[in-house]
């Protein structure tokens, strides 16, 4: 006895993001081959499967909207349907933070905090290397970078609509203060006045 089968998969996408969809006979579970085809919302052709396979991953390179999956059983012996749709919609990702403020000369050991420019409605999910916390999601985050090496942080928006679409991320580049230069004599008497002068770290 033959039965019908379905399209498995998320009916809301990230976009760019991959998202695999399968071919399934109800109520089994059973998979199936099926020709595949893919179209946009005003009835062009996305894509096309280059051949039968009981799943495929959904093109990242589809624009936001709605499209339309169509698959069409190969042989068609295996079930009782002769096609099946799914309607899904992609959905645009939140734009690239602008940019990250705070420390780029830091003190190593010293908590520092950072902040994402502007006021846009998404998280923010934070990667830190070179230092703790390694990551954290909401802003500002506080730094603590540890001693000589490569350091930088990372900050990506997160849509807070449940699906947690992410952003491009934008980078920071931090250096540790080299060791202060202090100039002057080397030598007094007391009560007399020496000047001296070191180099200069805004904020420090």
């Amino acid at each position: 006895i033959l039965t019908p089968f379905f399209i498995q998969g998320a009916v809301e996408l990230c976009e760019k993001s991959p998202s695999i969809f399968r071919s399934r006979l109800s109520p089994s579970l059973t998979n199936i081959t099926c020709q595949w085809v893919i179209y946009r919302e005003d009835g062009t052709v996305l894509w096309v499967s280059p051949g039968a396979s009981n799943n495929f991953s959904f093109p990242t390179t589809a624009a936001p909207g709605k499209y339309r999956i169509v698959g069409t059983p190969q042989p068609l012996n295996q079930t009782c349907s002769s096609s099946a749709e799914l309607t899904v919609t992609v959905i645009a990702r939140p734009p690239k933070p602008a940019a990250i403020a705070g420390q780029t000369v830091i003190c190593s050991n010293t908590p520092l905090p950072y902040t994402v420019l502007g006021n846009e409605p998404y998280s923010v999910l934070w990667s830190v290397f070179g230092g703790s916390p390694v990551s954290q999601t909401g802003s500002p985050v506080n730094v603590t970078w540890n001693g000589n090496g490569a350091h930088w942080l990372t900050a990506t928006y997160v849509s807070n609509d449940g699906l947690g679409c992410k952003s491009d991320t934008a980078k920071l580049n931090v250096t540790n203060i080299p060791g202060l230069s202090i100039s002057g004599a080397p030598s007094a008497c007391e009560g007399a006045v020496r000047f001296y002068s070191a180099d200069f770290y805004e904020n420090f």
